[in-house]
């Protein structure tokens, strides 16, 4: 038997993290800004305190999109240099406990993408670390 390049889970490690990266980026630079001037371009015909209520809303609602899109870049480049981690032969708990806690985060930022991506990758390595596994004890 040949030795496991982990070819496929390499493509799939970096489509996900490029896809994380560029759900970051649009979540942060794109559709944070949108939010904050979308609610804060409606004060006009509102009170005084209606106002400094709703650029109140626009600052947390800008905050934490912002902050949603830093966390989605960063788990795009860790996935990244995990996926430059990949060894021949079987892979290592580390790397599946990342895919898990990804997955749980996907879950947690309903990314259904990543969610995805991240549970076919998961398949696909806990496939070859049996077939791998099986390979060694014979």
């Amino acid at each position: 038997m040949k030795i496991q390049t982990h070819t496929y889970e390499k493509i799939l490690f970096r489509l996900l993290a490029g896809w994380q990266v560029v759900n970051g980026i649009l979540t942060a630079f794109i559709y944070s800004f949108h939010i904050r001037a979308e609610i804060g371009g409606q004060t006009s015909s509102l009170s005084a305190t209606q106002t400094v209520s709703a650029e109140m809303l626009a600052n947390n609602f800008f905050t934490l999109s912002f902050t949603l899109g830093i966390l989605f870049i960063v788990l795009g480049v860790i996935t990244f240099f995990v996926s430059r981690k990949l060894q021949a032969g079987a892979i290592r708990k580390p790397i599946i406990y990342w895919l898990l806690g990804n997955i749980f985060l996907a879950f947690l930022l309903m990314d259904v993408i990543t969610i995805g991506l991240s549970l076919v990758l998961l398949a696909l390595v806990l496939a070859k670390n049996k077939a791998y596994q099986k390979y060694q004890l014979a």
